[in-house]
């Protein structure tokens, strides 16, 4: 299971020397949590909602948006994921950004 790319902080358990992380699968999900997210930290409600998710997708119940947005509600509270970015206005459509 694919879906959109979830950008690490610098500063997040696992980063790369360049700083370039990021988190794009089911699977690549599932192992950074087991190697990051301390077992303590796992009891807490947010991470055990976010195992319980990633449980079920693993089994096909659940779609990648909304295991992404799981995951990276979960990251962003730790401060370890990166904001997604604003869409920016396409420079090619005619007209003021804000016209219908």
């Amino acid at each position: 299971m694919i879906f959109e790319p979830i950008r690490l902080m610098p500063e997040a358990p696992g980063q790369t020397p360049a700083k370039n992380r990021t988190i794009f699968s089911l699977l690549a999900a599932i192992r950074w949590v087991q190697r990051y997210v301390d077992s303590e930290a796992k009891t807490t409600p947010r991470w055990t909602k976010l195992i319980a998710v990633l449980d079920e997708a693993t089994v096909g119940k659940i779609e990648p948006p909304d295991v992404r947005t799981a995951l990276h509600v979960a990251l962003m509270a730790e401060g370890w994921a990166m904001p997604d970015e604003l869409e920016q206005p396409d420079i090619f459509t005619s007209g003021r950004a804000d016209s219908p």
